[in-house]
């Protein structure tokens, strides 16, 4: 069963077990809000494996191993689009006779084309794929997601406010519900939301900036993408950088993995804006960079982010030291 919405979610949720789920967004927000539903519809806490360090051997193992204290299991299998066949067809094989006492959740933040797997969970469960959403698409959905904010806070936001706050943060929703928690804390009890608030307390989203800075990473240029980062981290805050690297991280790796499988027409298929020139300098400068860098990249961005809420250092300076290990010819994790 296909779903295109958290509403359509919450009501297949409420209807019918879910045993089987592909959640197919690059969104983190949107993945963490469809993951929390499953699960809470399931019972237990998901059992979580990576697709960077992932074998069929470990997974069938949890499949057969079952606690004293529940008959239920929860396996989740993130980044999943990065999977080779072999990992594709071995779980479209279990599909056709799974363990009734287990859900499975599939999560890709990129393209997702094993035609033969999607098949076996639209046909045994749920298919909740916003990867091939237009874009004006998304933002008709994410300024419902603001209308419905705001109605449950019984707070009221004219649709130009709605529109102004898409233009400076964007359409992610984990951004867009981050701003807009603190324009709610902002207006109190007044509960209205209107264009001077907006310009008061959001934080713009610097797209281009964050383009320049991942850039300059991909080409290990430390010392150029040390005076961007500086830049940003003047009108923003760390958190807000490591989420919008990973973020294009990500999107890079998705790049390669499609380019390498597929080759550039699929990269422009998925990516509309990658094309000729342009396409072939970004996939050059992403192969320079390596596959294999960039998985490690998104765990050391993970280990900063650990860092900046535990440590006492000066965000400057743990972002300093990212920038050094990112853009290191040959990263150490």
């Amino acid at each position: 069963m296909k779903v295109h919405s958290l509403r359509e979610m919450e009501s297949c949720c409420s209807k019918k077990d879910i045993k089987v789920a592909l959640i197919a967004t690059a969104d983190l927000a949107e993945q963490k809000d469809v993951i929390s539903l499953i699960t809470k519809k399931v019972g237990v806490s998901p059992i979580s494996f990576s697709a960077d360090s992932f074998t069929l051997a470990k997974f069938y193992q949890e499949l057969e191993q079952f606690s004293f204290f529940s008959s239920m299991k929860c396996l989740l299998i993130s980044d999943v689009h990065l999977l080779k066949k072999k990992e594709f067809d071995s779980f479209t094989a279990y599909l056709d006779n799974p363990n009734p006492n287990i859900t499975l959740i599939f999560v890709a933040a990129g393209s997702f084309t094993h035609a033969k797997l999607k098949a076996a969970i639209d046909k045994q469960g749920i298919v909740f794929d916003l990867l091939k959403e237009k874009p004006w698409e998304k933002k008709q959905r994410m300024a419902l997601h603001i209308r419905q904010v705001c109605n449950k806070e019984k707070i009221t936001i004219e649709q130009r406010c709605i529109e102004l706050l898409l233009q400076m943060v964007g359409e992610q929703q984990s951004t867009l519900e981050c701003e807009l928690e603190k324009v709610i804390c902002f207006v109190g009890s007044r509960k209205s939301i209107t264009a001077q608030d907006l310009s008061a307390i959001v934080m713009p989203v610097f797209h281009e900036t964050i383009w320049r800075l991942s850039d300059e990473l991909f080409a290990s240029n430390f010392l150029q993408a040390w005076q961007v980062g500086k830049e940003l981290l003047e009108e923003s805050s760390i958190f807000y950088l490591l989420s919008n690297l990973r973020g294009q991280v990500r999107t890079a790796l998705e790049i390669i993995t499609i380019y390498q499988a597929e080759g550039s027409i699929a990269v422009t298929r998925r990516f509309a804006y990658l094309k000729g020139a342009f396409l072939e300098k970004k996939v050059a400068l992403l192969q320079r960079y390596g596959a294999g860098r960039l998985k490690q990249a998104l765990l050391l961005l993970y280990e900063a982010e650990v860092q900046a809420k535990a440590s006492k250092l000066k965000e400057s300076l743990i972002f300093e030291m990212l920038l050094v290990n990112l853009t290191k010819e040959a990263i150490a994790c």
